[in-house]
Order: structure tokens, then C-alpha cells, then sequence
């Protein structure tokens, strides 16, 4: 019998328990061997606790632990002091929004977590902060974030369909295109891509969607854009990023069973026909694609930012100096002072 989002059965429990316990000995360990590093001692910590507990805890116990998204959304709001607001757009899927509901310039975001995990609070902090340093410009913007459904409950096309779903309840609720951004970090970045794959090469499983004029910019952070690990990358970078190739591997095998041949471009941009983004100006005015240069996935990512610098033209590819897997979001879990060089990149590409 399937079991329930986030349901752990008593074994799993004390194995999660057992799993985690050598957790305080090896980040002291990895204290004491981390003095010939540029990073902070924190962000160091960060990075190899989240690389430990990837390795050494299951979907399922991940899950466990962190909740749902509009559960660490709602704790979230409550911690900072905003009021949650919430919209149901159907099929299980809700916009979240960071702040109150605006229609004259608004975020639409889909966060990642390879599309087990939910959102985590550290990048609803990030977006907080990038809303009030605008804030501090007189640019006011709405950041709308998506709740879709995780696997292995859910598989494609049902994220894709659920993107769409709100996409289309933001601009129904007067936002126009030319206010619009729309981006997606790691799994979210490929969500946003299946989106505007679909306006190209229309699915039956998923909405369609024609803005009346393109939407101003897409960003991509990071963007998950193959679910093998057969790039030059990850051979460079695997020990070196935070994430692991295996277990991104077993991930992306796991995601691909839900995929027919025909969906192989939706699910692997950076494997797409070389035409496949052929058109996209008609939805799309500007795409801003950022990677790590340690990045295990950047040879793919920088695969998709050509192939759409081909088919479209507009488009910025940052490779962030020393960065690795969702640079920015990172220095939020961790609490750094100093922010990497991603985060006024990204201001500044509000901004504009």
C-alpha cells in the first residue's frame, strides 16, 4: 500500500535517529580539516550537513522532517511576522505569497528539491530579503510562490499542470506579462521550463497557456536540466558541491519512470532537440540562467543557456566565480554576513 506524504513507519524512525547521531562528531571533525578553505567555518558546516543528511536519510525521512511546503510557509510567516496569504489555484496546487497580493510587478516562483522536497524556510528568506533591498529602491514587487505535489506521490505531467494552473490564476488576476517574472531554482527551474515547453510543444496532460505578450524575464538558478549525471561536471565537482552524484542519480531514475520518450525534452532540457526553444520569444522577452562554476551541474546548465541563446537571443548566463549548487540560497541557511555575488545579480534582475 503507498504510504502518505511525510508517514514514517516506527523502524524508519529509529533508523532516521541512528542515521544522524555521528552528524555532531563529523562536523567537528570537518571543522578541524576546513582551515584551507575561502569559505566561512559556517557556511563549510552548512554545506556538509546538507550533503550528510542527503546521503544518509531517505525521501521518506526527509519528508519527515521537513514538513510540507504550506506547513513551513505558515511557520515561516508566524516567525517574521507576515500574514500568510494564500491562494488555492486547483488541483492541489496553491500560490504562496511572500507579503501581500500585487499585480503591479510580481515574482512567480517554483522552488526546488528535486521534486521530493518541499520549500525550505532559508529560501523564503532569501526572497524576503530580496523584496525588502527592492523595497528600499521604491520598487515594490509581489513574490508568489508555488505548492505543487511532490513525488513519489505525484509524478509528470502533474507539477507541470499545476505551474501552469497558477501561472494562468496570476495573470487572470490582472498581472500583465511585461510585470511578470518567473523563475525556479534546481527542480523549480525545470518546472519552469516544462511551462514554457508547453506553450511550445503543447501536452495534453497540461493546461495550455498564451500570454497576451511575453513575459518579462524567466530566471533559472541553478536549474536541474538532466536527470543523468553523465556531464563533464560531475566528474570535476562531486566531493567538491554539496550535492551527491549518486543520490542525484537515483533521483533522477527515479523521476524518469514517469516520463514517456515522447517527454524525454520536458524532463531533460539540456538533451533537447536543438530547435526545441525555436519560438519562445513569442512567450518570453528575456531568460537570466545562472550556475556555480563548482557546480556539479553546470556543464548542463550552461548546455540549456546556449540552446536557448540559439532558439532566442536574450539570454544572460552568470557562472558564479567558486559557487556551487544554489550558491545564493545557501549563505541563507547558513546565516552568512557576506553575501555571495548572485544575490545583487539577482536584485539588479528585478529591478530592471
Amino acid at each position: 500500500m503507498p504510504r502518505k506524504y511525510g508517514e514514517l513507519p516506527w523502524y524508519q524512525l529509529f533508523t532516521l535517529v541512528a542515521s544522524l547521531a555521528p552528524l555532531p562528531v563529523i562536523l567537528l571533525w570537518t571543522a578541524l580539516v576546513s582551515s584551507h578553505t575561502s569559505k566561512s567555518l559556517r557556511r563549510v558546516l552548512g554545506e556538509r550537513c546538507l550533503k550528510y543528511a542527503a546521503i544518509h536519510t531517505s525521501v521518506a525521512q526527509q519528508q519527515f522532517i521537513f514538513g510540507t511546503t504550506i506547513a513551513t510557509y505558515r511557520k515561516w510567516t508566524k516567525q517574521n511576522g507576515i500574514p500568510a496569504v494564500i491562494d488555492d489555484v486547483g488541483e492541489d496546487a496553491h500560490v504562496l505569497w511572500i507579503g501581500e497580493r500585487r499585480t503591479d510587478r510580481v515574482l512567480f516562483f517554483c522552488h526546488g528539491g528535486c521534486y521530493f522536497l518541499p520549500v525550505t524556510d532559508f529560501l523564503l528568506s532569501f526572497w524576503r530579503y530580496v523584496q525588502l533591498e527592492l523595497k528600499k529602491r521604491d520598487i515594490e514587487i509581489g513574490i508568489a510562490l508555488l505548492s505543487y505535489s511532490l513525488a513519489p506521490m505525484a509524478a509528470f505531467p502533474t507539477p507541470a499542470k499545476q505551474a501552469t494552473l497558477a501561472l494562468q490564476f496570476i495573470l487572470d488576476s490582472g498581472v500583465e506579462p511585461r510585470n511578470l517574472f518567473m523563475a525556479g531554482d534546481s527542480a523549480g527551474g525545470n518546472l519552469v521550463l516544462q511551462v514554457i515547453s508547453n506553450m511550445l510543444h503543447p501536452h495534453t496532460g497540461i493546461p495550455s497557456l498564451n500570454p497576451s505578450q511575453p513575459i518579462r524575464s524567466i530566471g533559472l538558478f541553478s536549474p536541474w536540466m538532466s536527470f543523468t549525471t553523465e556531464a563533464n561536471s560531475f566528474d570535476q565537482f562531486d566531493g567538491i558541491d554539496f550535492l551527491d552524484r549518486r543520490i542525484l542519480g537515483n533521483y533522477g531514475k527515479e523521476l524518469l519512470r514517469g516520463y514517456s520518450e515522447e517527454d524525454n525534452a520536458f524532463a531533460e532540457p539540456a538533451k533537447a532537440p536543438q530547435e526545441w526553444f525555436t519560438g519562445s520569444a513569442a512567450f518570453v522577452d528575456h531568460f537570466f540562467v545562472t550556475a556555480g562554476e563548482k557546480e556539479v551541474m553546470r556543464d548542463d546548465i550552461v548546455r540549456v543557456a546556449e540552446l536557448l541563446k540559439e532558439c532566442h537571443g536574450n539570454v544572460e548566463l552568470v557562472v558564479q566565480e567558486r559557487g556551487v549548487h544554489d550558491d545564493m540560497f545557501i549563505d541563507f541557511f547558513t546565516g552568512e554576513k557576506n553575501l555571495g555575488s548572485l544575490t545583487p545579480k539577482v536584485i539588479e534582475w528585478l529591478a530592471g
